[in-house]
């Protein structure tokens, strides 16, 4: 195999993570794990359109939008409350105080509108997605031309 092979199999395995495919593939896995019915997987996963599942606080980008739920009792949570179990808010930063107390990432975020607009939500303790931002959507557009 030439270097130019080489480099074009590198790409292609590259620009396949970052198809729509296997994006939607990556969140549809996560909410099959939660035990929901299909109906609520289906609205949570229409919900979720442009984000991307985040594995570990540090694929965090600062300033960026986030949208988390609670890994608590989902299912109670959504027959309680069936529009407001994905919460949103800008990710600030991890809260490194916290990390070196109990080794834990605890995200900083702000809201907009509320009297509180600074709060931490345990990173552990959520399912975190984030939005695209427009680098990461013509990443997206052009690996789904070339492929």
């Amino acid at each position: 195999m030439s270097e130019t092979e080489t480099i074009d199999s590198e790409l292609y395995v590259e620009l396949k993570k970052w198809s729509l495919d296997a994006i939607y593939n990556m969140t549809s896995r996560v909410l099959k794990e939660m035990d929901l019915s299909v109906d609520k997987q289906t609205l949570i996963f229409n919900k979720l359109k442009y984000y991307r599942f985040i594995n570990g606080a540090e694929e965090l980008i600062n300033g960026s939008h986030i949208c988390y739920m609670s890994l608590g009792n989902i299912e109670e949570q959504m027959h309680d409350h069936k529009e407001t179990i994905i919460k949103s808010s800008i990710f600030c930063k991890i809260n490194d105080n916290n990390a070196k107390n109990d080794g834990r990432n605890w995200l900083i975020c702000k809201n907009y509108g509320f009297k509180v607009r600074h709060f931490q939500i345990c990173f552990e303790d959520n399912l975190v997605f984030q939005k695209f931002n427009k680098d990461e959507l013509l990443m997206i557009e052009s690996a789904e031309l070339l492929l």
